[in-house]
């Protein structure tokens, strides 16, 4: 019986020591960076980032938690329906142009209008 005993021994706590190893190495990879609690609060700095126009995103020039400085572009916009607007409000400023060229006074006025500079100023 003591032979048994004397063999058991060394087994049990070799286990008991590998078990021990490997908690000991699961907490330094894994465990140590849980946090349980009830009650807790987060400390943070915190931007509050606001677009000047909608649109669709296009591209995000920045990766999570990548530090940017004031006025860094951090995402372009689709910019089609913009270049359309444009494109139709130059044409209406042309068309006005058109229209009001020929009510204009004629000499004078060095291209532009009466009124110091409007829609037909030219430089």
């Amino acid at each position: 019986m003591s032979r048994i005993r004397n063999h058991i021994f060394p087994i049990i706590v070799g286990v008991l020591a590998l078990l021990a190893i490997g908690f000991g190495l699961w907490w330094y990879l894994e465990g140590r960076f849980w946090q349980s609690t009830d009650n807790a609060y987060v400390e943070a700095d915190m931007a509050v980032i606001g677009a000047k126009v909608t649109g669709y995103v296009a591209s995000v020039d920045v990766k999570d938690n990548q530090p940017v400085k004031a006025g860094q572009p951090l995402v372009h916009i689709v910019d089609a329906d913009y270049r359309a607007a444009l494109a139709k409000a130059e044409a209406q400023v042309e068309q006005l142009a058109r229209a009001w060229g020929s009510r204009l006074p004629r000499g004078g006025a060095g291209g532009r209008d009466q009124r110091g500079g409007g829609f037909l100023a030219g430089g």
